[in-house]
């Protein structure tokens, strides 16, 4: 086993939305009941769904990426071992967390808040979440290089990248957002 830390760089082609179900784990709704309605709080409900690291900077779970790369990698071969074997036994993730950057390479600040519909059981009902219009990230993950070279694990991040995407709404689901390239950091 020859483990070696390989940096990817991801730059998003298409907005990324976020979703962070954690965020409303025992967090109680702040909702004003008006005739039997909610009424929501869109920059709270929006704010609640983001991902931040530890010291608050915004960011995104790297394991959506290794997922990402599994679902792409189905029905696929490295030689005579089926892909989505080769990289859940060779590829981890070496940090939790990817730093969401802006243009400049700084941790990015700035989202916009995307309100639509979803169905929620039955009931149509407004959703907002934040947007980055504009992404990129450093994502750091652990490859055997015994198993496989890191240009075969970008190839298939870049594959994830185009027809499964990370987010809320990506192409995997139906949607067009969280469509993302990468290369390996220099």
């Amino acid at each position: 086993m020859r483990p070696e830390i390989v940096v990817f760089e991801i730059e998003g082609i298409s907005p990324l939305l976020q979703n962070n179900p954690a965020a409303f784990i025992g967090v109680e709704e702040s909702v004003e009941m008006t005739m039997g309605k909610k009424k929501y709080d869109d920059a709270e409900e929006a704010r609640l769904r983001l991902y931040m690291d530890p010291d608050g900077r915004y960011c995104h779970p790297a394991e959506a990426f290794i997922k990402a790369m599994v679902r792409a990698a189905s029905g696929k071969k490295f030689g005579k071992t089926a892909a989505t074997t080769a990289i859940k036994g060779s590829v981890f993730i070496a940090e939790p967390f990817a730093l969401l950057l802006d243009e400049n390479g700084e941790p990015a600040t700035q989202y916009t808040i995307d309100k639509r519909p979803v169905v929620v059981g039955k009931a149509r009902v407004p959703r907002c979440r934040p947007m980055w219009n504009k992404w990129r990230m450093r994502l750091a993950l652990e490859v055997d290089t015994a198993i496989l070279r890191p240009q075969a694990v970008l190839d298939v991040l870049m594959l994830a990248g185009r027809i499964i995407g990370v987010g809320d709404y990506r192409p995997e689901k139906g949607g067009g957002f969280g469509r993302f390239i990468a290369r390996l950091a220099g």
